[in-house]
């Protein structure tokens, strides 16, 4: 099994803004590198 992880772009809502974060296959769920929240790709 590939355990390849993709750039998604997310969007942060403290800072209003779209950033470009490495989701692993293991979670769908990935932080913000700007405020550290967690967000849904």
């Amino acid at each position: 099994m590939s355990t390849t992880a993709e750039p998604v772009t997310v969007t942060c809502g403290l800072y209003d803004a779209e950033f470009e974060v490495i989701v692993d296959d293991k979670s769908d769920i990935q932080h913000c590198p700007r405020c550290g929240r967690s967000v849904d790709r």
